[in-house]
């Protein structure tokens, strides 16, 4: 069962980008896993109120990791469930220092409840601010109050890159250390405290087996987390690092979310079934089974059919309004990914949220070393079919060839304008 997890997710450049923020295929993804059952959070970088500017009207159903561990959030309380501080002397020291080898970097203290303090200003703390929608305080660092979570040091590439590798070679104590978070950003974290201690310590406070985590991610301050997490997922845009210490890697990265997989390539003339006369549900997914079986897609079509018929009872209907059903199941004798479609000529009762019969039913097929795709299939196929031209032009569809051209047509524009 989706409930049985929990899903920690990176934000930049894993759940979305600075600039463009949340693509609309990873917000369908979160609501459609949310709505399913899946408990959902973010284990980032950014603090409380970056993370809740760049979510908008998303929910989290559990507490975030904010600041790369630093802080515990609990957004629908709106309270610090944990604080861990830096020993501000050695963070001092180690800001004098690199200071003074690299002049030009931009230096920014995150303190109390993740409020920013700019020590030292540059274009690229400049940045930071406007892209994460965060508000600061420029002062001296003397001036920064106590309860120091981390330190950033903003830079160019080469410098970020010189500047961590110069760190190495210091000596500051024992109770700081240096972490790369990204390309232009290295940070000073309190020792012990990572994404991989505040899931751990959120498992313990929720009562929850930290086997049954997911954790998708795509830089080195992801790997502790990822290498911890029962599942984890590299996104196309991680490091070669980062994507060898993952169970999977994604095909398509985060400035595209879903856009990439082409759910219509899924889909081909035998299987597809239109205007057929199904006396109920059970014969209907029978139907679709035997169409995924036809097509290779399915080794094990008794076990794919029971795996659905349990998502139907255990996980709810998977009617999703207007006439519209997406059975689908992650399962051992599924070989390959795969679609079926199927029409019909009179409606049938799927338990549909509102009330009207199911007459379009397409059934998603995913083998389980592809468990990421899931969630992406079915937000791609609810993005497509909340278009009511598309939904009705597949229904007056009289050949399978028109009904495939209908769709691939549909979704190559929708591609074409993302890009």
């Amino acid at each position: 069962r989706l409930s049985d997890y929990l899903v920690f997710w990176d934000m930049d450049n894993t759940l979305l980008t600075a600039k463009e923020g949340i693509p609309a295929c990873n917000r369908s993804v979160i609501r459609l896993f949310t709505a399913m059952g899946g408990r959902f959070t973010v284990a980032s970088g950014r603090p409380p109120e970056s993370i809740r500017a760049a979510l908008g009207d998303i929910e989290l159903s559990l507490p975030a990791i904010s600041c790369n561990g630093s802080l515990l959030y609990d957004f629908q309380t709106n309270r610090v469930l944990r604080r861990s501080c830096l020993n501000q002397e050695q963070a001092a020291a180690a800001i004098a220092d690199m200071l003074q080898k690299f002049p030009k970097i931009g230096v920014e203290v995150m303190a109390g409840a993740g409020e920013m303090y700019v020590v030292h200003a540059s274009s690229y703390t400049h940045a930071h601010q406007v892209d994460e929608h965060m508000e600061s305080v420029a002062c001296p660092l003397e001036n920064v109050p106590d309860g120091w979570l981390k330190v950033v040091f903003a830079g160019d590439p080469e410098t970020i890159r010189k500047a961590g590798q110069y760190a190495k070679t210091r000596y500051f104590g024992r109770d700081n250390y240096f972490l790369p978070t990204n390309q232009i950003y290295l940070e000073i974290m309190p020792s012990g405290i990572s994404k991989a201690a505040g899931m751990e310590e959120l498992c313990h406070i929720l009562n929850e087996n930290i086997k049954k985590t997911i954790v998708i991610g795509d830089y080195y301050n992801d790997l502790e987390i990822m290498k911890k997490a029962g599942y984890s997922v590299a996104v196309a845009n991680a490091p070669s690092e980062v994507k060898a210490a993952a169970n999977e890697v994604t095909n398509c990265d985060c400035t595209g979310g879903a856009t990439q997989l082409r759910v219509s390539r899924l889909l081909n003339r035998d299987g597809v079934m239109l205007h057929a006369e199904m006396p109920s549900v059970q014969t209907a997914l029978e139907t679709l089974v035997e169409l995924q079986e036809s097509n290779g897609v399915i080794t094990n079509g008794t076990a794919y059919y029971k795996a659905v018929c349990e998502r139907e009872r255990a996980g709810g209907t998977t009617a999703i309004g207007e006439g519209l059903a997406i059975p689908h199941a992650c399962n051992a004798g599924v070989a390959s990914l795969g679609l079926a479609a199927l029409t019909l000529t009179r409606g049938l009762d799927w338990g549909a949220a509102d009330g009207k019969l199911v007459d379009m039913i397409f059934t998603v097929a995913v083998p389980p070393d592809r468990q990421s795709d899931h969630l992406l299939i079915l937000a791609r196929l609810v993005n497509l079919l909340s278009d009511h031209r598309l939904t009705e032009k597949l229904r007056m569809a009289d050949t399978r060839e028109a009904f495939l051209r209908i769709l691939n047509q549909t979704e190559g524009a929708i591609s074409a304008e993302v890009r």
